[in-house]
């Protein structure tokens, strides 16, 4: 009888087999990134951020050509200089959220709103842009009278 003596080893596959096991019960962030929703409609594009604690001021919003970009910065708010943190686990720092667009708008109509830490933006589209309905022709045929017999 042959015995198969095995040892084990905790090393990468271990670590591995954590993050795979933890994957989806808790989200590993290292930076501030907003969350985003676009909507498209037939008119405008629609896009939302969540920015709580950013003040209107540290945004920026730019529009070039078919890009949208939004900067901005979440400052770490003061304290005295003898208070300690016991817990921190809210996310300070600058961000950018960069968004191709699908299709060219006008960018000296569009309009931003920034409330209760949502900040809108919405960009219409140009008239070129926007879908047309394209009626599909066909060719008439004329039925040939049945020839006349003699």
């Amino acid at each position: 009888m042959t015995m198969l003596m095995v040892r084990e080893y905790p090393g990468i596959f271990d670590e591995i087999e954590t993050l795979v096991d933890s994957f989806g019960t808790e989200e590993i962030v290292t930076e501030l990134v907003p969350r985003m929703n676009v909507v498209e409609d037939k008119d405008e594009v629609v896009v939302r951020l969540e920015l709580p604690g950013i003040k209107r001021e540290d945004i920026d919003v730019t529009v070039d050509g078919r890009t949208l970009l939004i900067k901005g910065e979440k400052k770490v708010p003061e304290f005295s200089k003898d208070a300690k943190y016991y817990t921190c686990e809210h996310y300070f720092g600058t961000f950018s959220r960069s968004l191709g667009l699908p299709f060219d708008v006008k960018s000296d109509k569009v309009v931003t709103r920034f409330e209760d830490g949502v900040l809108e933006i919405r960009l219409p589209r140009t008239e070129e842009s926007k879908p047309r309905h394209i009626p599909v022709e066909g060719v008439r045929r004329q039925l040939k009278e049945p020839a006349k017999s003699k």
